[in-house]
């Protein structure tokens, strides 16, 4: 991916997408859950990030995070039990249908491994809610 010209990666909080792309042209596309929707609004901030906090493969809740400008978790896998490689059954089933996150990106287990070991540092990550 690092010579992919103008990598950026492009979440659509309410199309339940995160889209792999050169420029504006789409390379892939992943299923995602971004942050739900309270008082009509995402629980993801909306605006423009780097990615910059490549953890170790997991955190307390989830495989792979990505984290951004502010240290908080921008991307990971699906949740999992507390420090645990047991999935939340319930939350899979949303990855791709609905926002459900408490503000991160989820991804499935493998998306999320593949942007953990393929994305620079320092790409760009455009989020909006369409």
């Amino acid at each position: 991916m690092k010579k992919v010209k103008n990598l950026n990666l492009r979440v659509s909080i309410l199309g339940n997408r995160v889209y792999v792309r050169s420029g504006k042209k789409v390379l892939y596309t992943m299923y995602c859950s971004a942050g739900r929707i309270v008082k009509g609004k995402s629980l993801t901030p909306t605006g423009t990030y780097y990615t910059n906090s490549y953890h170790p493969y997991r955190f307390s809740s989830g495989l792979y995070p990505v984290g951004r400008i502010d240290q908080e978790y921008l991307f990971h896998s699906v949740p999992t039990y507390e420090w645990s490689k047991t999935f939340i059954a319930s939350e899979t089933h949303k990855v791709g249908k609905t926002p459900a996150s408490h503000g991160c990106i989820r991804l499935t287990v493998k998306d999320a491994k593949w942007l953990h070991y393929h994305i620079p540092y320092h790409t760009k990550v455009i989020i909006k809610n369409r």
